[in-house]
């Protein structure tokens, strides 16, 4: 099967290098060696840089990022990407959050946005708990699974479910398939 998108965006965490998506990113390229991978530099790659600030910053750049791609997030990275979902609806962007809250002190998400995002988060994360648990509000797609504390884990199985993603929107049967009915909220 061959993906949907022709682009794949990958957005680092708050203070993380572009490099640290990397992992995922090889995995994703051994499945779908066509797709074209771009690990932008943000501005919250310095910790001090607000969220809202990187959404100005990345907002300009956005004419950069092809409509009908895939923004693959790690932590502010995700929220940032649904941010630009939201503020640029006729590119027609794909979001896939990882661990990503819905909001920040300067930056809040608002919109639903059906289908095309998609969040993976743990409610059992006490980090990030309180800021993930509006995803149900936002997507159709929210999915609170306990498998996201183990970093060994959550590599292969983020990497099993976007892609499947890549090849169809929904991914309630694939999440069910790689984390169970336990899992599977």
């Amino acid at each position: 099967m061959s993906s949907r998108f022709q682009n794949v965006y990958l957005f680092h965490g708050r203070g993380e290098a572009p490099g640290n998506p990397l992992t995922l990113e090889e995995m994703l390229w051994a499945r779908f060696p066509r797709v074209n991978y771009i690990r932008p530099l943000l501005r919250h790659i310095d910790p001090t840089v607000t969220a809202k600030d990187s959404f100005k910053s990345a907002s300009h750049k956005t004419f950069m990022i092809e409509p009908k791609s895939l923004i693959i997030g790690f932590g502010m990275g995700g929220l940032i990407a649904a941010a630009l979902q939201e503020r640029f609806p006729l590119h027609e962007l794909s979001v896939f959050a990882i661990s990503s809250p819905t909001h920040m002190t300067t930056l809040t998400l608002t919109k639903r946005i059906e289908d095309r995002r998609v969040a993976v988060y743990s409610h059992l994360d006490k980090v990030t708990e309180s800021a993930t648990a509006g995803w149900p509000d936002l997507t159709n797609q929210a999915y609170d699974v306990s498998w996201m504390m183990s970093a060994t884990h959550r590599k292969y199985s983020v990497a099993a479910v976007v892609s499947a993603f890549m090849v169809n929107e929904y991914i309630a049967l694939a999440v069910k398939n790689v984390f169970g009915d336990d899992d599977a909220d």
